[in-house]
């Protein structure tokens, strides 16, 4: 990204500021801009698979509900990114994490490191015409979540 992407985009990327230059825009939609993330895995701070980092901004704002989300370290992929990339908004992706929290295996880490390669490879779900309005319901009510474990 440009320098200073985030104060000019507000932590969002609206289509219209074309903050990311040509070889940004490669690296993202082939997701190699992650690689870095190893050193995160490697020090202990990530796995490979998990709910992927939030920013304490959006944590401030999650329901309790949402807040199991971080009941497990952080991951470079996951339940939320093989179903919706950066097609979805938080809410629906924070829901698929807290699923994957409750059915955390060995099985399902598999499955996901899969379905992550088809889901680069394919190029699905990747967004760049959404608003701030779009992704961030934050703090909203989230229909999709279970009575249960509110």
């Amino acid at each position: 990204m440009v320098h200073g992407a985030e104060q000019a985009g507000g932590g969002y990327m609206p289509p219209e500021l074309d903050l990311i230059p040509p070889l940004g825009k490669f690296l993202r939609r082939t997701s190699i801009d992650e690689i870095p993330q190893l050193l995160n895995i490697i020090r202990g701070e990530m796995s490979f698979v998990g709910p992927r980092p939030a920013l304490p901004s959006q944590y401030a704002r999650y329901t309790e509900f949402q807040k199991h989300r971080v009941d497990v370290p952080p991951g470079v992929t996951g339940l939320a990114q093989v179903r919706y990339r950066n097609d979805a908004p938080w809410s629906a992706r924070i829901v698929a994490d807290v699923e994957y929290v409750e059915n955390i295996s060995p099985i399902l880490d598999l499955k996901i490191l899969f379905a992550t390669i088809a889901t680069v490879f394919g190029g699905r779900g990747i967004r760049h015409d959404q608003t701030v309005a779009d992704v961030d319901d934050l703090g909203h009510a989230q229909p999709e979540e279970r009575n249960d474990e509110q």
